[in-house]
């Protein structure tokens, strides 16, 4: 028998998260003019997401999982999916088609798209999707036409991509890095407490 090997990214332990917080990061110079305040900005391509993510208090059964997981990552060698259920989007009626890429796109926070149903919105200002990857936010209401194509303006921006990259909707996910290591805390009555650990888009 071949012995197991750990595959990166690996699965958060299915008893999961009570709370995540979200941030993200844009590269983004500001200067100041010292006798006018005007203001400049320098906006560069570097964009990433960043949260922290907060574990209940859990029994020893537990925290084993959770415990194995960090092992297995190993501090900030390996990788893990991480997903925001709260913003992904959901099925409606018969679902929200098969979308993906329409021809090849080039570096931008917009893209073109085919695929969905037809004539129906597809996507809220705030609604998560996967592309290439890497979790997206979508920053525009987006309304699929009668040939089921669309146009989707999100964050972070995408790098140039080819034609037919499908477009995961109803369970995005991202691939992220331990920001520092993890440590962990016993009660008098064996429960772990509610830890919390931070995380980086690992790109």
């Amino acid at each position: 028998m071949e012995p197991a090997t750990i595959v990166y990214p690996l699965a958060m332990p299915a008893n999961g998260y009570r709370e995540i917080t979200w941030g993200m990061d844009s590269v983004v110079a500001v200067t100041e003019s010292p006798f006018t305040f005007r203001q400049q900005t320098y906006a560069w391509p570097g964009q990433r997401w960043k949260c922290a993510i907060k574990l209940p208090p859990m029994r020893v059964a537990t925290a084993r999982d959770w415990l194995a997981f960090f092992g297995a990552l190993n501090g900030q060698e390996g990788t893990f999916l991480v997903r925001d259920s709260a913003f992904a989007l959901r099925a409606v009626g018969d679902g929200l088609g098969n979308p993906e890429t329409d021809g090849a796109q080039v570096a931008g926070r917009t893209i073109t798209t085919k695929g969905w149903t037809p004539a129906m919105q597809v996507a809220r200002p705030g609604d998560m999707l996967e592309i290439a990857g890497r979790l997206r936010r979508i920053l525009l209401p987006c309304m699929s036409d009668d040939d089921g194509k669309a146009t989707l303006t999100m964050w972070p921006n995408v790098a140039a991509l080819e034609d037919g990259v499908p477009i995961e909707w109803l369970d995005p996910k991202g691939i992220f890095r331990l920001a520092a290591e993890i440590e962990t805390v016993w009660d008098i009555n064996r429960m772990m407490a509610g830890l919390q650990f931070s995380c980086l888009e690992a790109l």
